[in-house]
């Protein structure tokens, strides 16, 4: 039942989301989302989908977060790590393996899909993770209701 991939985490196939759904949103830039195998090169402040595939075994470090919407950092290998972020996110971060979330502010909901993460220690400082449903609902009502590349998809299931 844990999710192993950042599609099969909002539902997967089973509730009609198919897997490539986050990453084809992302390429498609609808609503400002970004797709980058760089994350130097993202476009401030975030919105929409910000999918980041980085390569095995690499790390997104030290980023200065502002923005809204869904942030997946993943690779084919399932072990990307987003590492010490900082600034002020609202919404939804979805990210292999997780480490430090000791100076950021996350307003909605972080999800780690490493079973067996890199490290016990998520946060050790005064960055918060503040559960927001509302902030979920904002990131994720756009793209889970309009069509993109003439597909469409429609909310089957919301679990919290």
């Amino acid at each position: 039942g844990f999710p192993q991939t950042p599609d099969s985490a909002l539902g997967g196939p089973s509730t009609g989301f198919s897997e490539g759904t986050l990453k084809t949103y992302a390429q498609s830039r609808f609503n400002g989302g970004q797709y980058k195998t760089d994350p130097s090169t993202l476009t401030y402040p975030l919105k929409g989908i910000t999918y980041i595939e980085l390569a095995s075994g690499g790390t997104w470090s030290n980023p200065t977060l502002s923005g809204s919407g869904i942030i997946v950092i993943h690779n084919s290998a399932k072990n990307a790590v987003f590492k010490s972020p900082g600034g002020t996110f609202t919404g939804l971060i979805i990210a292999d393996d997780i480490t430090s979330l000791s100076t950021v502010t996350i307003i909605g909901a972080v999800i780690q899909l490493a079973p067996n993460p890199s490290t016990d220690e998520i946060g050790n400082s005064n960055g918060s993770v503040l559960y927001s449903k509302q902030a979920i609902q904002n990131a994720t009502r756009d793209f889970l209701t309009t069509p993109v590349n003439g597909s469409s998809s429609t909310i089957v299931a919301w679990w919290e």
